[in-house]
């Protein structure tokens, strides 16, 4: 995406969330955004925090399948201040700086590409299955499961036909043989990865479940919590809708999909709301602390 297109997306996220809370009600939202205790928000703040070590850890795994042992605390470090600036900036550019950043570390530009490439392939695939089985198990409407079945095909197709234009291209067909060669001589590391993307989902599901449930007076009546394999299954489903890229990073489709499902189970949908939006908060503000350390650094880095 184009830095130009950035600034479009971005309002039209605000304007998505300002409508949201408006047909919610402003006061319904702002009491739930109250009710959230600091230990709510340290829950809210994990899903940040796993995704951020998962992706690490699976491009590191990659990165070693191409024969690139970056440090450990490097690779961290470069996933960690890519996601920020694609936090931060309009059009995505977070997400495709990493090569860049891991190529300071000696990190080949299209082996960081590939490691990249591999790492959102077998998220996307986990996130997929996931929303795919919870359309049909958990949210038992076949109609609603077909449209998001659908919708997976769709994206999907368009990923592997994306990949098959990879290789048309001479100067990327190096990629497209380092992306077909680890899946050949090490599909272990598939494996390993997903696990640790399914595992990091089961974390942000279980970190979820707190504010939407027990600590806010369960949604459902008696305190109880909401079921952490609906709320695994109803985030993948979000997760996946709100890669459209249509607002940066998601931003108002992530939260108008995710009270719209979640009140399908019969949570609130103001408390959902403000989960979400507490989550984006938590998600800019961690973004922007590590581009200060970044810019701070900068000059010891220099000399």
């Amino acid at each position: 995406m184009r830095m130009g297109t950035g600034v479009p997306r971005l309002l039209l996220g605000i304007a998505l969330v300002a409508w949201l809370v408006r047909r919610l009600d402003p006061s319904a939202v702002l009491g739930e955004l109250q009710a959230l205790s600091a230990d709510d928000l340290l829950r809210l703040l994990l899903p940040a925090v796993v995704m951020l070590s998962a992706a690490a850890l699976n491009v590191g795994i990659f990165l070693r399948a191409l024969s690139q042992r970056a440090p450990w605390r490097s690779t961290l470090w470069a996933v960690h201040l890519s996601r920020s600036f694609g936090a931060i900036l309009p059009g995505r550019i977070g997400e495709w700086s990493l090569p860049s950043i891991l190529h300071r570390d000696g990190v080949p530009l299209r082996t960081g590409a590939a490691a990249l490439l591999l790492n959102k392939s077998v998220s996307f695939v986990v996130i997929t299955a996931a929303s795919g089985a919870a359309a049909l198990f958990l949210v038992q409407e076949p109609g609603f499961a077909l449209r998001v079945l659908g919708v997976s095909a769709l994206v999907l197709g368009a990923a592997l036909a994306a990949g098959w234009a990879l290789g048309r291209i001479p100067r990327l067909r190096s990629l497209q043989e380092a992306l077909v060669d680890v899946p050949r001589r090490h599909p272990a590391s598939l494996l390993l990865a997903a696990g640790v993307t399914t595992a990091a989902l089961g974390l942000i599901a279980w970190s979820i479940g707190g504010p939407l449930g027990g600590p806010l007076g369960g949604p459902l009546g008696g305190g109880e919590p909401l079921p952490w394999h609906r709320i695994l299954g109803i985030h993948a489903i979000g997760m996946l809708v709100s890669q459209v890229p249509i607002s940066v990073g998601g931003l108002g489709v992530r939260e108008t999909v995710m009270v719209a499902l979640f009140a399908r189970i019969g949570a609130d949908p103001a408390r959902v709301a403000a989960v979400y939006l507490a989550m984006a908060v938590l998600s800019l503000l961690v973004g922007g602390v590590t581009l200060l350390v970044r810019l701070v650094q900068r000059p010891r880095v220099a000399t």
